[in-house]
């Protein structure tokens, strides 16, 4: 165990305090964080106050490349679909190589924001035809290796994703790299978990409702009963998704994970832009969290969720940084992100 930092004041359970005392792990977590204290003649004496590290809860390190070059409108019906679309072409270009470079330079720019620890969703698997790399972890492993140079700490979270909607069964040509089952997202995860350590893990992912069938979502969620990480799912980000969601299933995004019964602490739900009072309530019972997107919702015009909701429910919304743009809302996700 290391001998500590002492903070003469640092920002501790949601408030200032003096004389704070950390103490770091072999394993690089905290493992005392203590306030009203002398500063022991071992520890190293901070300067300064202390702040808790942020968290970027949801990134796509590869759309940093395209940053800036979808803030145009083409014609008066310019929406989510469209930026999807010019999302598209930008990853249909991208390596391994490239992959590695951009994450490189996004993970530089969340630290010198004051962010040490991000959680990638990533999707970007394979090919621009589909074909899997030789180790189809290699787009993995490039996201690994930039933060390790980095120096930020990575949650690296593949993604269940294999149909291009409610009423498609498949995936778009232009979506072929994005390809990866239940059992394939569990097994990457074995993989990655494998080389664990104090600044990097593996969760599981999602890509939503539309993007991955019931039965998948089912079975991934069945492997995952004895889990103790994170599970995220893009839910009820647009209007469209979620009168899609009704028309397939009878029921909106977030009222379909509630009635499957799935919803524990372990969720998060990115976006959740689209929630209604009810919903808001029942996943405060679940114990999920949510992953409020603002720069996102803002830049492609999806809405607002109704943030004064979720902090009345007592559910603690976390923050995304998209695409390295530095946004700070008053909540984040405390401590490593597993």
């Amino acid at each position: 165990m290391s001998p500590g930092l002492w903070a003469p004041s640092a920002w501790v359970d949601g408030r200032w305090q003096d004389g704070v005392l950390l103490e770091v792990g072999a394993d690089g977590r905290w493992t005392r964080v203590a306030a009203g204290l002398r500063c022991p003649s071992d520890a190293v004496r901070l300067e300064g106050p202390a702040l808790p590290g942020l968290v970027d809860a949801h990134s796509h390190a590869f759309q940093r490349a395209f940053a800036g070059l979808s803030e145009r409108r083409d014609d008066g019906r310019d929406d989510f679909w469209s930026w999807r679309d010019r999302m598209y072409q930008v990853a249909a270009q991208v390596g391994v190589d490239d992959v590695r470079a951009i994450a490189s330079h996004l993970f530089h720019e969340l630290i010198e924001g004051g962010y040490t620890q991000v959680c990638e969703f990533h999707y970007l698997q394979h090919q621009p035809d589909g074909r899997a790399h030789g180790d189809p972890l290699a787009m993995a492993w490039a996201l690994h290796d930039a933060a390790r140079a980095s120096g930020i700490g990575l949650t690296l979270l593949p993604v269940l994703y294999e149909r291009a909607g409610f009423t498609r069964p498949t995936l778009r040509p232009e979506q072929a790299r994005f390809r990866l089952g239940a059992d394939e997202v569990w097994e990457a995860v074995a993989r990655l978990r494998s080389v664990a350590h104090a600044r990097f893990d593996a969760g599981l992912a999602i890509h939503s409702l539309r993007g991955a069938s019931p039965r998948s979502i089912r079975r991934l969620v069945q492997r995952a009963q004895s889990w103790s990480g994170a599970i995220h799912i893009h839910v009820a980000e647009q209007t469209g998704e979620v009168d899609d969601c009704l028309a397939a299933t009878g029921c909106r995004p977030i009222e379909w994970l509630l009635r499957e019964g799935v919803l524990d602490a372990r969720w998060q739900l990115v976006h959740a832009t689209h929630a209604t009072p009810q919903e808001i309530d029942s996943v405060a019972s679940s114990g999920a969290g949510v992953v409020i997107c603002p720069g996102t919702e803002a830049d492609l015009g999806d809405g607002l969720t109704d943030l004064a909701a979720w902090l009345d429910a007592g559910v603690r919304p976390s923050d995304e940084v998209k695409r390295g743009l530095r946004r700070f809302v008053p909540e984040y996700t405390a401590g490593p992100a597993d």
